[in-house]
């Protein structure tokens, strides 16, 4: 087996021959290759920066109204005489989230207790005229509620009221 070698060939002119300027500028192939997959990079790299950037806004404005059905939730629930323990989000996609509010299983067990799903069906409602696809979900708790269960299941923020949400 022969190895062959490529000799470079040197395609510098004598001196004497420079390269005239032409009256309109114009560019070889693959100047013109190269500035088009430059430019798709750079276009597709912004494109997705400005649609991640929007769609982290569209969340965070979603999560907000979620957290202010939660705390209108957590209100009506107060006002029925049951205590919910917590509540934890999850999310979906930036446009669908699912809350799961956690009682006590005494006061989950109350007749009275089923009158929080009108109110939650309505919160849906409303929500689907804003394109947002929300889900109130309830569980008792008791001793043997195991939380990283919840939490594998992807329910991972939990929801802490503040002043923010009751304005939001």
């Amino acid at each position: 087996m022969t190895n062959t070698t490529k000799q470079r060939v040197s395609t510098a002119l004598p001196t004497a021959w420079q390269r005239a300027e032409a009256k309109v500028k114009t560019f070889d192939s693959d100047a013109v290759i190269d500035a088009y997959l430059a430019g798709r990079k750079d276009g597709f790299t912004h494109g997705m920066n400005e649609m991640q950037r929007a769609t982290t806004e569209l969340l965070k404005n979603n999560a907000a109204k979620v957290a202010s059905y939660t705390l209108e939730v957590f209100e009506f629930l107060k006002g029925q005489d049951v205590i919910p323990v917590d509540a934890y989000l999850k999310v979906l996609s930036w446009d669908e989230l699912n809350v799961l509010v956690l009682v006590e299983e005494e006061t989950f067990l109350k007749p009275d207790f089923k009158s929080v799903y009108n109110l939650v069906y309505d919160l849906e409602d409303a929500s689907e005229a804003q394109n947002l696809a929300l889900n109130f979900s309830f569980a008792p708790v008791n001793d043997s509620f195991n939380t990283a269960c919840m939490n594998a299941d992807g329910f991972t923020l939990r929801f802490e009221p503040s002043d923010e949400v009751a304005t939001a």
